[in-house]
């Protein structure tokens, strides 16, 4: 019997199979087509397909975040269906609102509905690496209560190096990461960035690379050097099918025998790193950030962008 349900938004890009497999439930993140908000998805490939074109042929999208009153309506629901037991795994607290309006929605609820507990976690991640948190935290809906879950996951998450690389530097400057000179010097000399979360969940530039795919073999120098598990690994692609075989065939040389589990980047994450970004993620002590720069506030920024208005 399972002890608890886990629950995260759609930046988690888990597909239907999953969710439903591991008792995971979704709260979904919207973007503004035209004048119509719609839901972030990775299960309609048609749908997907004609998002990522409009994105490449330069239609920008508008992101529209959970409010704190969105969490509340749907923990109540939750609870009501049955879950009085939930564990939601959060994005960084330091790039998003997403913990804080869920922390807050969670004691409304828990107070309104007395014998239910909502344990808030923050992930210290941002896109894909959430989806590979929940799927571990679900793992344990059997064997732990949502107390003794929420302990061990959160020891988990610490461990959780995650990478975004971006190749599409013109959406850089769209998601405030770099100033229009350092894009220009970085266009001509074939600059790409690689982007992490630092163990305090801040986003910052790990390492910037000559070429995509020596910016993809400095993550897998680094799994290499500092990873603690390297049997497991996960690649996903934001509709950029050629560099994600190419971050596969390369882990698989370098790890043989090595799980890789593969997936699309959903259309949030294609808003906010680019369609042709791909994620790569494994187990390894996560890169401390340097006191002297400030962290860039991806998340946030947009948050407030929807809030002023």
């Amino acid at each position: 019997m399972e002890k608890f349900c886990v629950a995260v938004s759609s930046s988690a890009d888990l597909y239907l199979d999953e969710r439903i497999n591991n008792s995971i439930f979704t709260i979904p993140i919207k973007y503004l087509d035209g004048k119509v908000f719609k839901a972030d998805c990775t299960d309609s490939t048609t749908s997907y397909r004609r998002f990522y074109d409009k994105l490449r042929n330069g239609r920008v999208f508008r992101l529209r975040f959970p409010t704190k009153e969105d969490f509340g309506e749907f923990f109540d629901d939750l609870i009501e269906q049955g879950h009085s037991s939930i564990i939601y795994v959060a994005t960084s607290s330091v790039l998003s609102s997403d913990y804080d309006n869920a922390k807050k929605a969670a004691m409304e609820s828990m107070i309104k509905y007395r014998k239910s507990e909502i344990y808030v976690l923050d992930s210290l991640c941002v896109g894909s690496q959430k989806g590979i948190i929940a799927m571990k935290a679900a793992s344990y809906r059997f064997s732990m209560n949502a107390a003794e879950a929420f302990i061990t996951i959160k020891g988990e998450v610490e461990k959780l190096c995650s990478f975004a690389v971006i190749y599409d530097s013109s959406f850089i400057t769209r998601s405030g990461l770099v100033s229009e000179n350092a894009l220009k010097g970085g266009e001509q000399l074939g600059i790409k960035p690689v982007l992490t979360v630092t163990s305090t969940g801040e986003l910052t530039v790990y390492k910037k690379a000559k070429s995509e795919k020596n910016a993809i073999m400095s993550v897998i120098k680094y799994a290499e050097e500092h990873a603690t598990d390297k049997t497991t690994f996960f690649v996903y692609t934001a509709d950029n099918t050629r560099n994600e075989l190419f971050a596969i065939r390369l882990l698989q040389e370098k790890f043989p025998g090595c799980s890789i589990k593969t997936g699309y980047a959903g259309m949030t994450n294609g808003i906010l790193f680019a369609p042709n970004a791909i994620f790569i993620g494994f187990y390894a002590p996560r890169i401390r950030p340097e006191t002297a720069k400030k962290p860039l506030k991806i998340y946030a920024d947009i948050d407030k962008i929807d809030n002023a208005q």
